[in-house]
């Protein structure tokens, strides 16, 4: 169990790292303390509010790693509504 949340804080690392000049300091410190406290549903809905508010179209790849990311919380695709309109825009 423990091995699956580092995969988990090790996919969100990284997509972090990807969008970092995307977002503002305070979302990534808000999705960090998230992270860091084990709250990865709330990290992923700020993620998605973030990009929604931003209007920030994500790359493919970027797409895929947020919906491996969704599949890995077991969360319904239905979170990522918001996104999915989105990256088929790009």
């Amino acid at each position: 169990m423990e091995q699956r949340f580092q995969e988990i804080e090790n996919l969100f690392s990284v997509i972090v790292e990807e969008m970092s000049q995307l977002m503002d300091q305070p979302s990534k410190d808000e999705l960090s303390e998230f992270i860091d406290h084990g709250e990865y549903g709330l990290a992923l809905e700020t993620l998605c509010y973030v990009l929604r508010g931003n209007r920030i179209s994500l790359s493919s790849i970027s797409y895929s790693k947020i919906k491996k990311l969704v599949e890995m919380l077991g969360f319904d695709n239905i979170v990522l509504d918001g996104i999915l309109v989105r990256k088929l825009s790009i």
